[in-house]
């Protein structure tokens, strides 16, 4: 069981706490990871938050985030889904590029 951040306050706060994640939550995080690393992606996991309506998970690739939100578990544990949420990761980090000169 590992720990995962807690917000604490507004849109704009820095109040986090550290709360227990559940094993199902790791489990998620390490595969996540692992399809990452296999794939050799760029960005990173940044945060993975278990919400109600499923998962929030936030990519990251430089100063960037990339948001994802009511994300089914069942779909994080589906290797084909996952990849097919990472490509759709890669390419919303390559259209935003900054450092591209280019939006398109």
């Amino acid at each position: 069981m590992g720990l995962h951040p807690v917000d604490l306050g507004g849109e704009l706060s820095n109040d986090r706490i550290m709360q227990p994640r559940s094993d199902e939550d790791d489990e998620v995080w390490r595969t996540l990871e692992a399809a990452l690393t296999r794939r050799q992606e760029a960005f990173i996991l940044s945060e993975l938050t278990r919400m109600p309506d499923g998962y929030v998970v936030i990519f990251r690739l430089g100063v960037a985030d990339l948001v994802r939100t009511a994300i089914e578990p069942r779909a994080l544990r589906d290797e084909a889904r996952v990849n097919q949420l990472l490509d759709e990761v890669r390419e919303h980090f390559q259209a935003f590029n900054p450092l591209r000169g280019d939006r398109g």
